[in-house]
């Protein structure tokens, strides 16, 4: 009662412990689809504070949830597409190398590569993207490969380095032909735009950018960007191609642009549309400058700075300020531009930025006189150092390829000689473990045959201990025989003389014959003695039969202190009648049983009973109380075989019961012949 009770209780726990588990993954896998959601619905670019406070808590939320793929990816996407610091770059390092994780490991260099971008800090970000085509290439990821030379396209032509630049773009276009997204069509295209304007290729750079447009307007791109991620790209889109109608000196079609997109696309104040609504004020004050329409200029200058200022983008304002500076020469306010041209060349003295002071001097040399030559030979040098440091920023990112190609090879080749180590090792183990279980199977084998040897050589003597008292008992039946004959033909004929006297005698004869009776009675028990006396062998005839040699073995193993051991034979076997084969069988059979019950039982009793089985047949159990065993799971050992063989050879059965603490028996029934 107890015990079931124990056990309906263990299985109330096991089954609340499984529903348990159970619903902590189900919670988990919702946990995550949640996550997953805000991830792919949050908008980057119109976050406030309080919605990036959201999303860091959203991150740490997802950092808790363990080092699983889907928790990596989706760490991935959230660094991509929440803007995260570094920080959780380090985090999907840690977790993807924790793991052996080579996509994510490839993924964590490149938005570093992004990070260290915004930083402005170009060779590390040239290094990142380096280290991420080279582990997408060894994963043979060429979907992200594309978005990496994508991103180094990018980064080169913002310091314009425009054929570089190209061919970058051009290596992510030739990937993934037949099964390119749509997002990164657009993508592509957008920098290609780009990269031929930068070459001044404008009329290829219009057509490129108005490819772009039309990929934007298909429904498929929804899949990827949500409205207002679309009208972004739209307004990115048009500002280059104002930038390139204005490079082209096509003013009229740029300031029609530029005013369509103000009034269409600009629709918050949120700070990409800030800082693009700044941009579009500075390009329409370049054109209306060029065009010489004069009037709208400061306002829209004024403005534009204004917004740069909001969001301390000091290097659009300072080049803001330089152009507003021009337009007060061009309307002969030359104090009020030099002071903001002086302020601008202290800026530029402050951050080396070279290419804003080329900008400052062109103003200086095409309105003032004032300092001319030096100012010329100032441009002269800047022009040399710009030309420089693009040659340097050239060789930076040639050294850094070749670094990386460099560090590819020698890792390809560190890989290959792993791959080597790898097969010798594993040829050498093989060899081990093959001649290891070869001279293992040589040992084994010899003791096989030495195991058959001795058992062949113990049969052979069997044998020959069997054929003699096949012999003996052949003899002994002769002489009963013989002993037969004399009881009949002596003690009867003697007792049919004793009884023929009886019926001859009458009582006046009875002294007469009384001697010769009694004297005929003492010759038939005189007779009946040497008969029995003759048959006393009888017993010694037992002892010698295969009887007593199975009560000999089963008393031998009573040496043992341990356990106890019994034999129980019935009476009448058929045993005698069997072949000697069958006979050698039988006690090699009890002998390896007996063995095996001294070796393995731990037992203190083992009882041998033969008894009858049927009218034919008799059965055979040998059976202790010892540990047993588990017989779906127990070792077949040389004697198991043996048994088994030996079962097989007469055509018998062997039934193996045992159970864990409560014994084994091992029975088998013969058929007589």
């Amino acid at each position: 009662m107890v015990i079931n009770t124990l056990k309906y209780i263990l299985g109330i726990l096991i089954f609340i412990t499984l529903f348990s588990c159970e619903g902590r993954i189900d919670k988990k896998n919702q946990q995550l689809q949640e996550i997953g959601t805000y991830i792919n619905t949050y908008n980057r670019f119109s976050a406030t504070n309080e919605t990036k406070q959201a999303a860091d808590s959203v991150g740490k939320l997802l950092l808790a949830q363990g080092s699983t793929e889907e928790v990596r990816k989706l760490l991935r996407n959230y660094i991509l597409l929440i803007g995260a610091d570094r920080s959780y770059i380090d985090q999907l390092f840690k977790l993807s190398r924790r793991k052996g994780d080579l996509e994510n490991e490839a993924h964590a260099y490149f938005l570093l590569g992004r990070y260290f971008n915004k930083q402005f800090q170009t060779d590390s970000t040239f290094y990142n993207y380096t280290k991420a085509e080279y582990l997408f290439k060894t994963i043979g990821d060429s979907v992200h490969l594309e978005e990496v030379y994508a991103a180094k396209a990018v980064l080169l032509l913002n310091h314009n380095i425009f054929t570089e630049g190209q061919s970058q773009i051009i290596e992510a276009m030739s990937l993934n032909r037949e099964h390119k997204s749509i997002k990164a069509k657009y993508s592509e295209s957008l920098i290609m735009a780009n990269a031929l304007a930068g070459l001044d290729q404008y009329e290829e750079a219009l057509k490129e950018s108005a490819y772009a447009l039309t990929l934007l307007e298909n429904n498929d791109i929804k899949a990827y960007f949500n409205a207002d991620a679309i009208r972004l790209n739209k307004l990115t889109i048009y500002t280059t191609m104002a930038e390139v109608y204005i490079k082209q000196g096509n003013y009229g079609q740029a300031k029609e642009l530029i005013n369509n997109t103000i009034n269409n696309y600009i629709v918050n104040e949120s700070m990409y549309d800030s800082v693009m609504l700044g941009h579009l004020l500075f390009n329409l004050a370049e054109v209306d400058l060029l065009s010489q329409n004069y009037a709208p200029v400061e306002a829209n200058l004024k403005k534009a700075i204004a917004l740069q200022q909001k969001f301390n983008n000091k290097q659009e304002l300072y080049t803001y300020k330089a152009l507003l500076a021009e337009y007060y020469y061009q309307s002969n306010q030359e104090d009020v531009a030099s002071e903001l041209l002086q302020e601008v060349m202290k800026y530029t003295e402050t951050t080396h930025d070279l290419m804003l002071e080329k900008k400052v001097l062109t103003v200086y040399l095409k309105y003032s006189k004032e300092n001319y030559n030096h100012n010329f030979m100032r441009y002269e040098s800047i022009n040399k150092q710009i030309l420089n440091e693009n040659n340097m920023i050239k060789n930076t990112f040639a050294r850094l390829s070749y670094e990386a190609d460099n560090l590819q090879r020698v890792n390809d080749s560190l890989l290959s000689q792993k791959k080597l180590i790898t097969r010798i090792s594993a040829v050498l183990f093989f060899t081990a473990i093959v001649i290891f279980f070869t001279l293992l199977f040589k040992q084994k084998s010899k003791e096989i045959a030495l195991v058959k040897l001795f058992q062949k050589d113990t049969e052979k003597f069997y044998d020959s201990i069997l054929d003699a008292q096949n012999e003996l008992t052949k003899a002994r039946d002769l002489e009963r025989k013989e002993i037969s004959k004399e009881i009949h033909d002596g003690v009867l004929n003697k007792l049919f003389v004793t009884r023929f006297l009886l019926m001859q005698t009458d009582k006046n004869s009875v002294d007469e014959h009384k001697e010769a009776l009694i004297n005929e009675v003492k010759d038939v028990e005189l007779y009946l003695r040497g008969v029995s006396h003759a048959l006393a062998n009888k017993e010694e005839l037992r002892i010698n039969r295969f009887e007593q040699l199975i009560h000999e073995l089963v008393e031998m193993q009573n040496r043992s202190e341990q356990t106890t051991f019994r034999v129980s034979l019935a009476e009448d076997l058929c045993i005698e009648d069997l072949d000697n084969q069958y006979k050698v069988h039988i006690y090699r059979i009890i002998q390896e049983c007996l063995q095996n019950v001294h070796k393995h039982a731990k037992a203190t009793r083992c009882d041998v009973t033969i008894k009858q089985y049927g009218s034919n047949s008799f059965k055979v159990m040998i059976k202790d109380n010892g540990v047993g065993f588990k017989t779906n799971r127990t070792n077949r050992g040389i004697g198991f075989t043996n048994i088994k063989e030996r079962i097989t050879a007469m055509n018998s059965k062997l039934v193996i019961d045992s159970k864990v603490n409560k014994g084994t028996s091992v029975s088998f029934v013969i058929e007589c012949c």
